[in-house]
C-alpha cells in the first residue's frame, strides 16, 4: 500500500489565479486568492453542459495553493475535516478565497478555515489540515 507523503505531487493547475495576495499578521499570515469562471476553459468541459458549475474539488486546489504559499517548502494537504458546498459558482463568477494560516512550530499540523465568497454570496467553507512531509 503506498502511504499518501510517497504519492507523487500532480502537476500544476491549469486554472488561473488572478490575484494571490498575503498580508502577515499577529496571529498568522491572511491569504487572499481569486478566479474567474469561464465556461469557455478545458478543464469546464463537459461540467456541465449548458449549465456550466465550477467543480469543488477546484475550490479545493485554490486553497491548497493558497496555503502552500506561505508555508514551508515541504508542507502539504494532509487532510479535510470538512466541506460544505452552498451555492455554485457559475459562468462569470469570481470566485474569493479567504484564509487565515496559523503561525506554528515546524512539523506540527496547522488547521484552516477557508471561506469562498463572490457576488454578495457564499459559495463554500472548507476547514483542511497542512502539515510538513518527515524529512
Amino acid at each position: 500500500m503506498t502511504t499518501p507523503s510517497a504519492l507523487p505531487r500532480a502537476a500544476a493547475s491549469p486554472i488561473v489565479l488572478r490575484r494571490l495576495d498575503t498580508v502577515p499578521g499577529a496571529d498568522g499570515t491572511t491569504v487572499t486568492a481569486r478566479v474567474r469562471v469561464n465556461p469557455e476553459d478545458r478543464y469546464l468541459r463537459g461540467h456541465f453542459p449548458g449549465n456550466p458549475v465550477y467543480p469543488g474539488v477546484f475550490l479545493l486546489d485554490l486553497l491548497e495553493r493558497a496555503v502552500l504559499s506561505v508555508l514551508p517548502a515541504n508542507s502539504r494537504l494532509l487532510g479535510v475535516e470538512s466541506a460544505r458546498f452552498t451555492t455554485p459558482a457559475r459562468d462569470g463568477d469570481t470566485v474569493e478565497l479567504s484564509v487565515r494560516v496559523p503561525h506554528g512550530e515546524p512539523g506540527c499540523a496547522r488547521t484552516v478555515r477557508a471561506v469562498f465568497t463572490g457576488n454578495g454570496q457564499r459559495f463554500a467553507t472548507i476547514r483542511a489540515v497542512f502539515g510538513e512531509e518527515p524529512s
